[in-house]
Protein backbone atom coordinates (compact mmCIF):
# COMPACT_ATOMS: atom_id res chain seq x y z
CA UNK A 1 0.00 0.00 0.00
CA UNK A 2 1.52 3.56 -1.06
CA UNK A 3 1.23 5.12 2.51
CA UNK A 4 2.17 8.54 1.20
CA UNK A 5 -0.61 8.96 -1.48
CA UNK A 6 -3.17 10.16 0.48
CA UNK A 7 -1.58 12.86 2.51
CA UNK A 8 -0.91 16.49 1.66
CA UNK A 9 1.47 17.98 4.13
CA UNK A 10 2.98 21.06 3.23
CA UNK A 11 6.35 21.16 5.15
CA UNK A 12 9.28 18.86 4.95
CA UNK A 13 9.08 18.93 8.74
CA UNK A 14 5.78 17.30 8.73
CA UNK A 15 6.01 14.89 5.93
CA UNK A 16 9.06 13.99 8.52
CA UNK A 17 7.29 12.85 10.81
CA UNK A 18 5.09 10.86 8.86
CA UNK A 19 8.18 9.02 7.23
CA UNK A 20 9.43 8.12 10.99
CA UNK A 21 5.66 6.31 11.54
CA UNK A 22 6.27 4.82 8.29
CA UNK A 23 9.38 3.43 9.31
CA UNK A 24 7.35 2.43 12.83
CA UNK A 25 5.10 0.66 10.90
CA UNK A 26 7.86 -1.39 8.75
CA UNK A 27 9.67 -2.24 12.22
CA UNK A 28 6.64 -3.62 14.09
CA UNK A 29 5.86 -5.56 10.45
CA UNK A 30 9.02 -7.39 10.73
CA UNK A 31 8.75 -7.87 14.23
CA UNK A 32 5.28 -9.49 13.97
CA UNK A 33 6.59 -11.70 11.14
CA UNK A 34 8.54 -14.46 12.65
CA UNK A 35 5.81 -14.81 15.14
CA UNK A 36 2.86 -15.20 12.30
CA UNK A 37 5.20 -16.67 9.37
CA UNK A 38 3.86 -19.87 10.12
CA UNK A 39 -0.25 -19.29 10.60
CA UNK A 40 -2.51 -19.44 7.44
CA UNK A 41 -3.44 -15.68 6.98
CA UNK A 42 -0.23 -14.35 8.44
CA UNK A 43 -0.47 -10.86 6.48
CA UNK A 44 -3.84 -10.20 8.37
CA UNK A 45 -2.61 -11.24 11.38
CA UNK A 46 0.29 -8.82 11.02
CA UNK A 47 -2.09 -6.12 9.77
CA UNK A 48 -4.43 -6.38 12.56
CA UNK A 49 -1.91 -6.04 15.24
CA UNK A 50 -0.45 -2.85 13.44
CA UNK A 51 -3.74 -1.20 12.52
CA UNK A 52 -4.46 -1.66 16.33
CA UNK A 53 -1.79 0.54 17.47
CA UNK A 54 -2.62 4.40 17.59
CA UNK A 55 0.53 5.47 16.92
CA UNK A 56 1.13 3.97 13.86
CA UNK A 57 -2.04 5.35 12.21
CA UNK A 58 -1.78 7.90 9.43
CA UNK A 59 -2.04 11.37 11.00
CA UNK A 60 -4.37 12.24 8.23
CA UNK A 61 -6.60 8.95 9.33
CA UNK A 62 -8.98 8.15 11.76
CA UNK A 63 -8.37 4.62 13.44
CA UNK A 64 -11.82 3.80 11.66
CA UNK A 65 -10.17 4.61 7.92
CA UNK A 66 -7.13 2.98 8.73
CA UNK A 67 -8.53 -0.19 9.69
CA UNK A 68 -11.06 -0.36 6.27
CA UNK A 69 -8.09 0.22 4.46
CA UNK A 70 -8.03 -3.19 2.29
CA UNK A 71 -4.93 -5.28 2.93
CA UNK A 72 -4.65 -6.13 -0.87
CA UNK A 73 -5.85 -3.32 -4.07
CA UNK A 74 -5.37 -5.53 -7.41
CA UNK A 75 -5.37 -2.44 -9.54
CA UNK A 76 -2.69 -0.38 -7.19
CA UNK A 77 -0.70 -3.52 -6.94
CA UNK A 78 -0.99 -3.63 -10.96
CA UNK A 79 -0.12 -0.25 -11.82
CA UNK A 80 2.72 -0.29 -8.38
CA UNK A 81 4.12 -2.99 -10.06
CA UNK A 82 4.16 -1.12 -14.11
CA UNK A 83 5.64 2.07 -12.19
CA UNK A 84 8.18 -0.31 -10.68
CA UNK A 85 9.20 -1.78 -13.92
CA UNK A 86 9.44 1.69 -15.60
CA UNK A 87 11.83 2.91 -12.38
CA UNK A 88 14.21 -0.20 -12.56
CA UNK A 89 14.62 0.90 -16.42
CA UNK A 90 14.81 4.30 -16.39
CA UNK A 91 15.77 5.82 -12.94
CA UNK A 92 19.57 5.91 -11.98
CA UNK A 93 19.73 5.56 -8.20
CA UNK A 94 17.39 2.57 -8.59
CA UNK A 95 19.94 1.07 -11.57
CA UNK A 96 22.48 1.42 -9.20
CA UNK A 97 21.18 0.01 -5.91
CA UNK A 98 19.69 -2.99 -7.84
CA UNK A 99 23.20 -4.00 -9.52
CA UNK A 100 24.51 -3.31 -5.60
CA UNK A 101 21.66 -5.63 -4.21
CA UNK A 102 22.83 -8.49 -7.03
CA UNK A 103 26.54 -7.93 -6.32
CA UNK A 104 25.91 -7.85 -2.80
CA UNK A 105 24.08 -10.98 -2.48
CA UNK A 106 26.73 -13.11 -4.73
CA UNK A 107 29.39 -11.38 -2.19
CA UNK A 108 27.39 -12.92 0.69
CA UNK A 109 26.82 -16.67 -0.46
CA UNK A 110 30.44 -16.92 -1.84
CA UNK A 111 33.14 -14.67 0.35
CA UNK A 112 31.11 -14.26 3.95
CA UNK A 113 31.78 -16.75 6.73
CA UNK A 114 29.25 -18.78 9.25
CA UNK A 115 30.09 -15.37 11.35
CA UNK A 116 29.58 -12.83 9.37
CA UNK A 117 27.00 -14.02 7.60
CA UNK A 118 23.96 -12.64 9.19
CA UNK A 119 25.71 -9.47 9.31
CA UNK A 120 25.38 -9.70 5.80
CA UNK A 121 21.43 -10.64 5.73
CA UNK A 122 21.31 -7.72 7.34
CA UNK A 123 22.78 -5.59 5.05
CA UNK A 124 20.91 -6.84 2.17
CA UNK A 125 17.59 -6.50 3.25
CA UNK A 126 18.98 -2.34 4.09
CA UNK A 127 19.78 -2.48 0.48
CA UNK A 128 16.51 -3.63 -0.74
CA UNK A 129 14.60 -1.03 1.72
CA UNK A 130 17.18 2.03 0.04
CA UNK A 131 15.56 1.12 -2.97
CA UNK A 132 12.13 1.01 -1.78
CA UNK A 133 12.83 4.49 -0.47
CA UNK A 134 14.14 5.80 -3.75
CA UNK A 135 10.78 4.35 -5.67
CA UNK A 136 9.16 6.75 -3.15
CA UNK A 137 11.55 9.60 -3.72
CA UNK A 138 10.89 9.14 -7.38
CA UNK A 139 7.47 8.99 -6.90
CA UNK A 140 7.04 12.29 -4.85
CA UNK A 141 8.70 14.13 -7.80
CA UNK A 142 6.70 12.74 -10.60
CA UNK A 143 3.62 14.22 -8.55
CA UNK A 144 5.33 17.39 -7.64
CA UNK A 145 5.65 17.01 -3.90
CA UNK A 146 8.99 18.38 -3.21
CA UNK A 147 8.33 18.64 0.57
CA UNK A 148 7.50 14.78 0.51
CA UNK A 149 10.95 13.94 -2.01
CA UNK A 150 13.25 16.41 -0.20
CA UNK A 151 12.22 14.62 3.62
CA UNK A 152 12.58 11.25 2.23
CA UNK A 153 15.83 11.95 -0.16
CA UNK A 154 17.29 12.95 3.60
CA UNK A 155 15.98 9.20 5.17
CA UNK A 156 17.78 7.75 1.91
CA UNK A 157 20.86 9.86 2.88
CA UNK A 158 20.97 8.26 6.91
CA UNK A 159 19.79 5.05 5.72
CA UNK A 160 23.19 4.91 3.32
CA UNK A 161 25.04 6.27 6.18
CA UNK A 162 23.60 3.27 8.77
CA UNK A 163 24.57 0.84 5.67
CA UNK A 164 28.13 1.84 5.08
CA UNK A 165 28.55 1.31 9.09
CA UNK A 166 26.71 -2.39 8.88
CA UNK A 167 29.47 -2.84 6.30
CA UNK A 168 32.36 -1.68 8.35
CA UNK A 169 31.25 -4.16 11.03
CA UNK A 170 31.56 -6.96 8.85
CA UNK A 171 35.35 -5.48 7.98
CA UNK A 172 35.89 -5.99 11.43
CA UNK A 173 34.91 -9.45 12.39
CA UNK A 174 36.24 -11.05 8.90
CA UNK A 175 39.38 -8.74 7.71
CA UNK A 176 40.23 -11.16 4.77
CA UNK A 177 37.45 -9.40 2.68
CA UNK A 178 38.29 -6.01 3.93
CA UNK A 179 39.30 -4.91 -0.34
CA UNK A 180 35.66 -6.54 -1.52
CA UNK A 181 33.62 -4.65 1.08
CA UNK A 182 35.99 -1.37 0.66
CA UNK A 183 34.43 -1.48 -3.09
CA UNK A 184 30.66 -2.03 -1.78
CA UNK A 185 31.39 1.28 0.64
CA UNK A 186 32.89 3.45 -2.28
CA UNK A 187 29.90 2.38 -4.28
CA UNK A 188 27.34 3.54 -1.63
CA UNK A 189 29.02 6.54 -0.78
CA UNK A 190 29.01 7.53 -4.69
CA UNK A 191 25.08 6.93 -4.63
CA UNK A 192 24.87 9.09 -1.54
CA UNK A 193 26.84 11.78 -3.13
CA UNK A 194 24.91 11.64 -6.55
CA UNK A 195 21.69 11.95 -4.47
CA UNK A 196 23.04 14.29 -2.14
CA UNK A 197 23.30 16.85 -5.29
CA UNK A 198 20.13 15.81 -6.94
CA UNK A 199 18.76 17.43 -3.48
CA UNK A 200 20.93 20.85 -3.68
CA UNK A 201 19.42 20.86 -6.54
CA UNK A 202 15.65 21.59 -5.93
Amino acid sequence: MDWFGPFLFDSEAEWEKEIRRDEKRINRYFYELPICIDLPEEESCIYSDISSIPELVPRQMSMEEWKRLPLRDEEFDEEFDERMSELFREDEFVKMLDALSVEWNIFCVERLSLDTRCNGIGVACAISKLIARICDFNNAGKNHNFPLQKSLGKFVMRDIDSLVLSIMDIVNKQPDVSIELDAFIQTAEHIRAALERKIKSF
